[in-house]
């Protein structure tokens, strides 16, 4: 019996590990005939998984908060349904639908925090979805708050659950040393997450879950106005992205996010699992502060009497 248990471990932990190498884009390590040597496996119970932002709306938040411009408006509100003059139909709905947009904007405008710390109290007490009724903490992002780069990652593990703040566990600590090792510090970026609150068992986030927290992020974003977003995972990538594609296929270059140029890379939590994963995050973050350096040589050059240190 204890023979066949541990077969039977061996190969639950076996087709895990080749389901994680299939979704991060490579081709498995994992494979039947290596198992001697793939084994013992890294032990699961001790990974932190990425982190990630929120769509919500706090209890008695105005209708409407947290929602698209324009979403909730009464119907009607731009008179585009109304009957026009005969021979200005066209005019008189198109006016109609401008004059609607243009107060869309300008309550959506309104409705726009001006500083992280609002964007907190606002969201804090987020129910949007369901993981708000199972956190300990709503774990929202650190770092510099008008940082040139910023990370995102997939969602709160439990050492960020506990902590309320975002990459604290083991794959925080290697995200610290791999930031260091490209001659930044934490408190020079902006760190968070797809979403705010630790999904049960670290699993991965739902559509339903990314969709509740994207306000969040899209509002962060617009207040810290990095020059630079390093999207850490495949969750993170395909959640700002609006893609399905491998982390393989879209590593290696810039992407257009809103006119902000982002990269792609392996999360912290993966190259835990996998050494593989190193020499192409290592290029990647290479490649992040090279064009780093060359947005602030630009900028230098651009401001007659500024010195690039």
């Amino acid at each position: 019996m204890k023979t066949q248990a541990s077969l039977s471990d061996l190969i639950r932990q076996t087709v895990e590990a080749v389901r994680q190498e299939e979704e991060q884009g490579l081709e498995s390590l994992y494979l039947p005939e290596g198992l001697d040597g793939a084994l013992p496996l890294p032990e699961r119970s001790g990974l932190e998984r990425p982190e990630g932002p929120g769509q919500s709306v706090l209890p008695g938040q105005p209708a409407g908060a947290g929602q698209p411009a324009g979403a909730g408006q009464p119907a009607g509100t731009g008179r585009a349904a109304q009957p026009a003059q005969s021979g200005q139909s066209g005019q008189s709905v198109q006016s109609a639908q401008s004059a609607q947009s243009a107060q869309s904007a300008q309550s959506a405008q309104s409705a726009q925090v001006s500083s992280l710390e609002a964007l907190y109290a606002k969201y804090h007490r987020c129910t949007a979805c369901a993981l708000g009724f199972k956190r300990k903490h709503f774990v929202f992002g650190s770092g510099n708050e008008h940082a040139d780069v910023m990370f995102v990652g997939e969602a709160p593990g439990a050492q960020e659950d506990e902590q309320g703040q975002p990459f604290v566990g083991q794959a925080g600590k290697l995200l610290t040393r791999i930031l260091n090792a490209i001659d930044f510090t934490r408190d020079e970026v902006y760190i968070t997450n797809i979403l705010k609150c630790r999904p049960p068992n670290n699993r991965d986030p739902m559509p339903e879950e990314i969709d509740a927290c994207d306000a969040i992020l899209k509002e962060q974003i617009r207040l810290v106005r990095p020059r630079l977003i390093c999207a850490l995972g495949r969750v993170a990538a395909q959640a700002l992205l609006k893609q399905n594609s491998s982390i393989r296929a879209l590593r290696g270059r810039f992407h257009d996010y809103h006119g902000i140029k982002l990269l792609v890379t392996y999360h912290p939590s993966g190259l835990l699992r996998n050494a593989a994963y190193k020499r192409p995050t290592w290029e990647d973050v290479q490649l992040l502060r090279k064009e780093y350096d060359r947005i602030v040589q630009s900028d230098a050059q651009a401001t007659p009497g500024t010195e690039v240190s």
